[in-house]
């Protein structure tokens, strides 16, 4: 990526999250058919507008994760994983546990006597299944 493009991508982001650091929303959000609770109001009302727009609760979950993916990417997004319980219609709870997982050949020993590689690097990086848990939900 260019230096160009990356200055400009950083300015960008400096400006929105300024603007958006500015605004307090409700965390949670109750109309008569619905609730949505996020630790972000932005994506709280994001969620509540896939509902008025006659999505489901499975709908309105999954644009609500991936709206805090954008305002708090290091406390949650694609990359992550979660823990998911739907109710659906016939009144049937599942379960999804969409939790990080090392990558395929990770082995007990990989960082060898290095530990900054448990840190830094592609080695330290677990392996996200938020988008499954959204796609297994839908």
């Amino acid at each position: 990526m260019s230096l160009v493009r990356t200055a400009l991508i950083a300015l960008f982001l400096v400006a929105f999250l300024q603007n958006a650091a500015g605004q307090k929303r409700p965390q949670s959000i109750v109309k008569p058919r619905g609730a949505v609770a996020t630790d972000d109001g932005r994506c709280s009302e994001i969620g509540m507008s896939v509902l008025q727009q006659g999505g489901n609760a499975i709908d309105a979950s999954v644009a609500a994760a991936l709206c805090l993916g954008v305002v708090s990417p290091a406390s949650s997004g694609i990359g992550g994983g979660a823990f998911t319980v739907v109710k659906i219609a016939g009144g049937e709870a599942i379960a999804y546990d969409s939790r990080e997982t090392a990558p395929l050949r990770a082995t007990e020993n990989m960082y060898g006597s290095n530990p900054d590689l448990k840190k830094k690097g592609v080695l330290s990086a677990g392996l996200g299944s938020n988008t499954e848990s959204s796609h297994g939900s839908s």
